[in-house]
C-alpha cells in the first residue's frame, strides 16, 4: 500500500509514528508538505502568500505519487488548509481520505460532513489507521473499526472509542526522516516528547477536552521509560547519523515527576549530552529538579504563568498555585544557574488594565530573561469556550466559526497584520511592554509602570518593533540564534517554493523515508 501524507507548517509526530508503523509492514509513506509561506499565525500576507503559493505543485505530487490512501493529521489552525487541500485533490484523485488529529477528535460531525472527507478517526489513530491499512489491503475496507468514522452509500457509521495506548515504549521510533528530507534543520534542532497528556486541566487547553470527548477512564497522562526516551535520541544520533546540536522536549509538563526526571537526567548526561530545553507547570519545579535539569545540560525552561491574579487562574483557566510558588520557582532557577522564560496571556475572559499593569509590576519585580506573550486562542470544545459564552465575550455564531476553523483570536503579525480580539489597542501596548520588560533596568521600568508610559489607546507598537525587541531579548541572553534561524528558515522557504512554481517537484525527492 502506498500511503501519503499532507501536512502543513510543523513536524507532526503522530505522523512519524504511523509511518514508522506503516513501513514495518511493508507499505510506502510519503510526505507532502506546505510551508505555507505568508499564511499562518506568525506572518500572513495575502499578496506574498499569493506569489509562493505551491498547493497546485502538491497537487501535481501526490497524483506522481499514485497513493492508496492519503492522510490528513490537523489541528484546529490548520483545518481549513488542510479542507482545501482536500477538495483540490478530490477534483482530480479518486483515492480515499482520511482525517484524523486534534481538530477532529474536537468536533468529529463538522469533520465528517465535508464531502471531500471520506474517513475520519477519532482519538489516538496508530491502531486503527494500522487496521484499516490492512484491510485496504486485502481489498476490502472493514467499517467496523474502533476510533474510525466512515461514510457509507447515505450512511455514517461511528465506530467506538478504543482504550489508550498505554505502554507508549512499545510504539516505534519515530520516521523523522519523513519531515527532515523536507526541514533538514529539524536533524540537528531535534524535538521529542516523552509522554502523552498533561497532569493538568487549564480551561483553554485542548488536552484535558480530548480526555472528555475522548471518553478516557483509564490514565489519561502515560510517559515513555526513561531508557526509551534515550533510546531513541542514540538512535537519531548514530544511526540515522543526525548532527543533533539541541533537543527539545515538548510535554506540556516535563517536571511533574521527581523520580522519572533524576534517572532520566542521569542518563542524558552519560549518554547523550546535547544541550536541551522543556517546560515546567511553576508548582513542578524547585531547586532539585532545577539542578537536575542544569546538570544534565539543560539551558532553558520554559513556565507557563498566563496571569498574575489568582483568581483569574483558579476561576477562569482552572490553574492551581499561587504567586509565591511562581516566586519559588523563579528563584530555584536562579540558584541553580538556569535561564528561564515565562509565558503569559492576554485578552483572557474579565481580564482588566489593572491586571495587566499589576503583571507588569509583578514580572519586574521578577526580572525573567525572556516573556513570551500570546492573545488567546479558543480551541473547539474547551472549557474556555463555555466561559467566554456566559460572559458574553462569543455568540454561537462565533462558536460555529471557531468549531470550523475560520476565525483566529490570536495575534497575526505582518504586513496588515491585526490583532483580531483585543478589545482596544491598550492590550497591544501591554504585549509591547512585557516584551521590552527584559531588556530594561528594573528602576526604568518602574518609571514607565508609574507614569502608565506607552499605555494609552493613541499608542501602538508598530510590528517591526515588537520583532526587533524580541529579538535583541534573544541576542542579551545569548540565544540570538533563534531569531537568526527563523529568518534564515523563512528565506530558504522563499527560495524553495520559487523553484518549485518554476521547474515543479521531482518526483524522485518525494520522501519515503
Amino acid at each position: 500500500m502506498r500511503v501519503v501524507f499532507v501536512q502543513s507548517v510543523s513536524e507532526n509526530f503522530a505522523v512519524e509514528i504511523f509511518s514508522s508503523l506503516l513501513k514495518q509492514k511493508g507499505h510506502q509513506c510519503f510526505l507532502v508538505y506546505d510551508r505555507r509561506l505568508f499564511d499562518s499565525g506568525e506572518i500572513s500576507n495575502r499578496l506574498l502568500f499569493d506569489i509562493f503559493d505551491i498547493r497546485e505543485n502538491l497537487i501535481n505530487k501526490i497524483r506522481s505519487l499514485q497513493p492508496d490512501l492519503i492522510v490528513f493529521s490537523v489541528l484546529t489552525d490548520q483545518y481549513q488548509w488542510a479542507l482545501e487541500m482536500a477538495r483540490r485533490i478530490k477534483k482530480k484523485i479518486k483515492t480515499p481520505i482520511i482525517f484524523g488529529g486534534v481538530h477532529v477528535t474536537m468536533v468529529p460531525e463538522e469533520v465528517i460532513s465535508n464531502d471531500c472527507v471520506d474517513i475520519i478517526c477519532v482519538g489516538e489513530g496508530e491502531n486503527a489507521l494500522m487496521e484499516l491499512v490492512d484491510s485496504m489491503q486485502h481489498a476490502r475496507i472493514d467499517y467496523s473499526i474502533d476510533n474510525l468514522w466512515f461514510k457509507k452509500e447515505d450512511k455514517i457509521i461511528k465506530n467506538k472509542v478504543r482504550p489508550l495506548v498505554n505502554n507508549l515504549d512499545s510504539l516505534p521510533f519515530p520516521d523523522k526522516k519523513l519531515f527532515v528530507s523536507n526541514e533538514p534543520s529539524l536533524g540537528r534542532h531535534y524535538a521529542i516528547i516523552s509522554g502523552r497528556g498533561c497532569p493538568f486541566s487549564c480551561t483553554y487547553c485542548v488536552s484535558s477536552a480530548i480526555k472528555k470527548i475522548s471518553g478516557v477512564n483509564e490514565q489519561y497522562v502515560r510517559r515513555r521509560s526513561p531508557e526509551n526516551v534515550i533510546d531513541e535520541l542514540y538512535y537519531a544520533r548514530h544511526t540515522l547519523k543526525f548532527n543533533l546540536k539541541s533537543v527539545h522536549f515538548i510535554d506540556d509538563t516535563f517536571t511533574y515527576n521527581y523520580d522519572w526526571l533524576k534517572e532520566f537526567c542521569s542518563m542524558y548526561k552519560k549518554d547523550i549530552h546535547v544541550p536541551f530545553h522543556c517546560t515546567g507547570y511553576p508548582s513542578t519545579v524547585d531547586y532539585k529538579k532545577a539542578a537536575l535539569l542544569k546538570d544534565a545540560g539543560c539551558y532553558r525552561i520554559g513556565m507557563g504563568i498566563q496571569s498574575v491574579s489568582e483568581k483569574t487562574r483558579k476561576n477562569i483557566l482552572n490553574r492551581p498555585g499561587t504567586n509565591e510558588q511562581i516566586k519559588r520557582a523563579v528563584q530555584a532557577c536562579r540558584e541553580a544557574g538556569l535561564s528561564f522564560w515565562l509565558d503569559h496571556i492576554l485578552n483572557l475572559p474579565s481580564e482588566t488594565e489593572e491586571e495587566q499593569l499589576a503583571a507588569l509590576k509583578f514580572y519586574n519585580e521578577l526580572r525573567p530573561p525572556t516573556i513570551n506573550v500570546f492573545w488567546l486562542i479558543y480551541y473547539p470544545k474547551t472549557r474556555i469556550v463555555d466561559i467566554a459564552k456566559d460572559a458574553g465575550i462569543l455568540d454561537d455564531a462565533t462558536i460555529a466559526k471557531i468549531n470550523q476553523g475560520k476565525t483566529s483570536t490570536s495575534m497575526v503579525v505582518g504586513v496588515g497584520g491585526k490583532y483580531s480580539f483585543a478589545k482596544e489597542n491598550i492590550l497591544a501596548n501591554f504585549a509591547f511592554l512585557l516584551h521590552l520588560l527584559p531588556l530594561l533596568p528594573k528602576s526604568w521600568m518602574d518609571k514607565i509602570i508609574a507614569r502608565k508610559m506607552f499605555m494609552g489607546p493613541r499608542f501602538r507598537a508598530p510590528v517591526w518593533l515588537n520583532f526587533l525587541i524580541k529579538s535583541l531579548v534573544r541576542v542579551k541572553i545569548g540565544q540570538a540564534f533563534d531569531s537568526l534561524w527563523t529568518v534564515g528558515m523563512l528565506f530558504k522557504g522563499m527560495y524553495n517554493n520559487f523553484m518549485i512554481k518554476l521547474f515543479g517537484y521531482n518526483i524522485k525527492t518525494a520522501s519515503s523515508g
